[in-house]
């Protein structure tokens, strides 16, 4: 998933035959599985900071991990948003906090936080968890779908 570029997956023509009664011949109909669905390098992946400046190797850094975590769900997911936040009070111990959240096809929104010190290791808790939280998500749809 790479924050720079987004362009969304040209879907695969699929031509059926005109030898089926009532269905004709189609040949521009857009596989059903592929419509909105892009790669791990086309996901649209999104860094903000309130508070906590994020720079151009925090968002590579964060790019990169994602792809590892979230890349065999690519197909499933339909955006990442990262937002990192100083949660810290006026006389308080620094507190960075990690939210990630996620639009996965069919399901909605997934959203986990972390908070931490550093606002990376509040990124990698939340980042794992998710990665968690997502393979149960869609372990229960596949579980729903054979019963």
């Amino acid at each position: 998933m790479r924050a720079d570029r987004f362009r969304p997956v040209t879907p695969r023509r699929v031509s059926r035959s005109s030898g089926v009664s009532g269905l004709g011949s189609r040949t521009n109909a857009v596989k059903k599985s592929l419509r909105g669905r892009t790669t791990a390098v086309f996901t649209p992946l999104r860094v903000r900071g309130q508070g906590v400046p994020v720079d151009a190797a925090m968002r590579d850094r964060v790019a990169q991990r994602l792809a590892t975590l979230l890349g065999k769900f690519a197909t499933r997911l339909t955006g990442v948003s990262v937002r990192f936040r100083d949660i810290s009070g006026p006389v308080g111990a620094p507190a960075r906090e990690c939210a990630i959240r996620v639009s996965v096809s069919g399901h909605g929104l997934a959203q986990v936080s972390s908070t931490a010190n550093d606002p990376l290791d509040a990124f990698e808790t939340a980042a794992a968890s998710l990665e968690r939280m997502i393979r149960r998500l869609l372990e229960r749809k596949r579980a729903t779908r054979r019963a």
